[in-house]
């Protein structure tokens, strides 16, 4: 049997999680990038730390699953990993919005304030 392509099993993840966050209000995103139009530019810190902070996590589960004892996780294995993987990547993400991080009003950017 072919070994599974963890780190694509955990891109399809983590775009399922930032969905599912989405619906609930919760954004891995300034608030300034989701207004930009015209051309590209660089995003801004806070998205790019948010974004780093959930790739690392999604990183760090495709190696536990790749490096899983016994050989590949059953399904139920992988489900707790990755829900474990992700609270914790939730729960850094939190802290980093609630550091102090500002907007150009300098009101805290905290996650409840990041409208869509």
């Amino acid at each position: 049997m072919k070994e599974p392509d963890w780190k694509a099993c955990a891109n399809r993840h983590l775009l399922a999680h930032v969905m599912k966050q989405a619906g609930r209000k919760t954004y891995y995103v300034h608030p300034v990038d989701c207004m930009r139009m015209g051309p590209a530019r660089e995003p801004h810190p806070l998205t790019v730390e948010l974004t780093n902070t959930l790739l690392k996590y999604a990183h760090c589960w495709a190696l536990d699953m790749a490096d899983w004892p016994g050989g590949p996780p059953n399904a139920a294995e992988q489900r707790e990993a990755w829900t474990r993987a992700m609270e914790d990547a939730d729960r850094e993400c939190r802290k980093i919005r609630l550091r102090g991080e500002k907007v150009a009003d300098n009101t805290l950017l905290a996650e409840e304030t990041l409208p869509l």
